[in-house]
């Protein structure tokens, strides 16, 4: 769990119902730093993903605008790319910028990044340690940072507003394009998008037209997509075949 206002990173086994912190001192940190885990301070990780070998759990750093990640062999904490400012920069990781990175998706190689306040989709070759856009405006002074909208289309003309979580699912992308209440689907080879989910409109309609109010978390199971439909404070649930939309119904034990 990234544990987003506690700067922590916080682990709990499901059969125990045990919770543990696994890094973080409990202090925000503005500087470069890592080292190990529990005693190095964090700043505002916002997701996190474990890579299929179950060794490294990657962290956007929402805070300090890096990628950072976690050894869970050596028990340490690193930043993986990132230069602290926040901007929309592309190259090799120690050069490259962010802006309040916020949802991580894992395909191959290529780790997918929700970058909300720049409103872009960035991808990180792990292979090749190079960052690079695949939806939004970098490395462009003149339309960068806080360029956003809602537009579908390619990219040079696409638009999102401040997205925060990304899901792969079939080649593709889905994407939570939270400020535009919709789910979007990203051709990440065309660097193409569109809308599937959402008209734009905050709502909390079920069916077909079915609206949300800030989306913020998105995981896939087969054809299921389930949303954290924030502002609702609900959990959605859309079959991504017929594109119709369910709220899940929560049924709490007896106590």
């Amino acid at each position: 769990v990234a544990d987003c206002e506690n700067h922590v990173l916080r682990k709990i086994d499901l059969k125990a119902k045990k919770v543990e912190t696994l890094a973080g001192t409990g202090k925000q940190v503005w500087s470069r730093a890592g080292g190990p885990a529990k005693t190095s301070s964090l700043n505002s990780p916002w997701d996190v993903l474990l890579s299929p070998d179950k060794k490294t759990l990657y962290i956007a750093m929402a805070g300090d605008h890096r990628i950072w990640y976690m050894d869970l062999v050596k028990d340490t904490v690193e930043i993986l790319a990132g230069n602290g400012r926040e901007d929309i920069i592309d190259g090799p990781f120690n050069k490259s910028s962010y802006a309040q990175p916020s949802g991580l998706a894992l395909h191959k190689d290529i780790l997918y990044i929700a970058d909300s306040e720049g409103s872009a989709v960035r991808a990180l070759d792990l292979t090749k340690r190079v960052a690079d856009t695949v939806l939004g405006y970098a490395n462009n002074a003149e339309a960068r940072l806080f360029t956003f909208g809602d537009v579908d289309g390619k990219m040079g003309t696409a638009k999102l507003q401040h997205p925060l979580a990304v899901a792969w699912y079939q080649d593709k992308l889905l994407v939570a394009d939270t400020y535009n209440h919709k789910i979007k689907l990203l051709d990440v080879a065309q660097r193409e998008i569109a809308t599937i989910l959402g008209d734009g409109k905050p709502g909390k309609e079920d069916g077909k037209q079915a609206r949300f109010f800030e989306p913020g978390g998105l995981a896939v199971l087969g054809d299921k997509l389930y949303i954290a439909d924030t502002n609702n404070h609900l959990i959605r649930v859309a079959d991504l075949k017929t594109r119709e939309v369910t709220t899940l119904q929560i049924k709490l034990p007896k106590r």
